[in-house]
């Protein structure tokens, strides 16, 4: 069980998100101890597809989908 949880909302972020997987292979971050849940909001752009490839790349993410 993680000892930190942190939620990231998220809404036609596409471009941002894109990002965020960058810098989170930059880091190489694979630890256990935290969680990061991102909560895609109904986006009408790319991001959902982004946070699938994000999903299956870090096994500490959790992806929510609102609609």
């Amino acid at each position: 069980m993680p000892l930190l949880s942190i939620v990231l909302p998220s809404y036609n972020e596409e471009k941002n998100l894109i990002l965020i997987k960058r810098k989170l292979e930059e880091l190489n971050f694979n630890d256990k101890t935290i969680e990061l849940i991102i909560v895609d909001n109904g986006s009408t752009d790319n991001s959902s597809q982004i946070l699938k490839e994000i999903e299956k790349s870090f096994s500490f993410i959790k992806i929510v989908t609102l609609t």
